[in-house]
């Protein structure tokens, strides 16, 4: 195994751990850390945006449902192009 393939696979397993503890950059913590006005999923409008909503979310149907590290940065990625999440 490459030095870039390994890399890769600790890059998952860090994003696997976040999503399971809960401290990724979703709209949960976010709003817990202060930096969102609220826990809202800016991709689809779903009330609370959590890694479990990253399974149900409409606005990453591209991407398979036993994918949570691809639908996680698709998110992430989505999240950046609209920066609505502005604290209120």
């Amino acid at each position: 195994m490459g030095s870039i393939s390994r890399h890769l696979e600790r890059v998952k397993a860090v994003d696997h751990f976040r999503l399971t503890i809960g401290h990724e950059v979703l709209g949960v913590y976010l709003h817990w850390l202060g930096l969102a006005a609220d826990e809202a999923c800016t991709i689809c409008g779903h009330a609370r945006m959590d890694g479990d909503h990253l399974l149900e979310c409409t606005g990453l149907d591209e991407y398979p449902t036993d994918d949570i590290v691809s639908r996680y940065w698709e998110a992430w990625r989505q999240m950046v192009k609209k920066p609505s999440m502005s604290v209120g």
